[in-house]
């Protein structure tokens, strides 16, 4: 009865291998498409380029996380290459879990705030 139950633990694994840890999200907001991984077992989010957000908050109801600094700088450098008066502080991405709503909450550094919102789906099977 023990080498049974062994076997069909090693075959059937209680938790961990097959769990999902991992949720990715595809959003469309008015700035374009965006697609996160979310990984909840170790409370990180990244784009779908593998650049990790920073101040990361996952909850029960949101998902949230500011852009990455490198991000932030070559975003700027497109700026003042187009001849943009506008230089972003931060962005903060939020994704409310109950309804899939995103918001984009962008700082800019002369103290302006703009907020784009828009609609996610998720693409893995996980329910957010």
């Amino acid at each position: 009865m023990k080498k049974l139950l062994l076997i069909l633990l090693l075959l059937f694994p209680v938790h961990g291998a097959w769990a999902k840890d991992k949720i990715q999200i595809k959003c469309i907001d008015d700035g374009g498409r965006m697609t996160f991984i979310i990984d909840l077992e170790k409370n990180t989010m990244t784009n779908s380029h593998g650049v990790f957000f920073r101040n990361v908050s996952i909850t029960p109801t949101v998902f949230q996380g500011d852009i990455h600094p490198h991000a932030l700088s070559k975003t700027n450098e497109q700026l003042r290459t187009q001849g943009s008066p506008f230089l972003l502080k931060n962005q903060t991405y939020r994704i409310y879990r109950d309804d899939g709503l995103f918001n984009v909450i962008t700082e800019f550094t002369n103290g302006d705030q703009k907020e784009s919102p828009g609609q996610c789906e998720q693409i893995s099977k996980k329910k957010f």
